[in-house]
């Protein structure tokens, strides 16, 4: 398992985590299931009542927090597995205790946040799911619902075992890596200047990891977006800030990426 830390503009940066780490267990059977049948809605006619809703799921999905997206990717911990110490990649430009300072603030931030709207959702269950007594009509809210119980779930436990392997000093913070010392000019980023979205599609070509794509896109689009409205960052005409993440997939099938985004990559770079 890797963690890599990519600035993306000022002092705001994206984060991913690479594992061969599958998910398993009937839990995990049921989101490939789940994640399968949203994605065959994107192949709906455009102007049906399903590739509308796949489109209007896509874009709510877009605008959960990025840091979500990132901790779900975080497989739960598991005693037996958790042996080998966590390499956290980052740019030179980087400071390393300022990368272990932010990391761990967030890590300890987003824990009890997502245990606490992880229980709010679950009391939300039973009235999203007396919209089932309508018929002919799919129960949207309970589906989006089930969705919010198991992405708090699963950042939690990313949370979680984050938080583990910090307190048991099992994280190496090495900075600099031969994955981005070869690429140290993608990463000039400056506090007029974000990471362009050519640098992070380059990245993950060069890196074969399609899920990195995503996952950088998605922060960089609600990084540029919030600092837009904050008066920091005046959009360019080029594009850049508003990027379709879903225009990347990270398999040969458009659309969003799976519920549970484990990178199922295992080439070593």
């Amino acid at each position: 398992m890797r963690l890599f830390v990519v600035p993306i503009f000022k002092n705001h940066w994206g984060y991913h985590c690479q594992t061969s780490v599958l998910p398993s267990g009937r839990l995990a059977r049921w989101v490939d299931y789940a994640s399968t049948k949203w994605e065959g809605l994107s192949a709906a006619k455009p102007n049906s009542w399903k590739f509308r809703l796949y489109t209007s799921g896509s874009n709510l999905m877009d605008k959960i927090d990025y840091h979500e997206w990132f901790l779900k990717s975080v497989p739960p911990r598991n005693p037996v597995e958790d042996r080998g110490r966590m390499p956290v990649i980052c740019p030179a430009t980087l400071d390393t205790d300022e990368v272990q300072t932010k990391l761990t603030h967030l890590i300890t931030q987003r824990k009890p946040y997502h245990q606490r709207y992880l229980t709010l959702s679950c009391l939300w269950l039973p009235l999203s799911l007396a919209f089932s007594l309508v018929p002919l009509v799919p129960n949207v809210f309970l589906f989006y619902n089930l969705f919010r119980v198991y992405s708090h779930y699963r950042a939690y436990q990313g949370a979680d075992h984050l938080l583990w392997l910090l307190h048991n000093n099992q994280v190496d913070f090495t900075g600099t890596d031969p994955i981005f010392q070869a690429r140290e000019a993608l990463f000039r980023v400056t506090d007029e200047d974000p990471l362009s979205v050519a640098s992070i599609h380059q990245l993950s070509h060069e890196l074969d990891m399609p899920l990195l794509e995503v996952n950088l896109l998605r922060a960089h689009n609600q990084i540029l977006d919030r600092a837009s409205e904050a008066g920091e960052y005046t959009p360019s005409t080029d594009g850049d800030s508003a990027i379709d993440v879903h225009s990347h997939p990270p398999s040969p099938s458009s659309g969003s990426p799976p519920l549970d985004s484990v990178d199922p990559d295992k080439k070593k770079v």
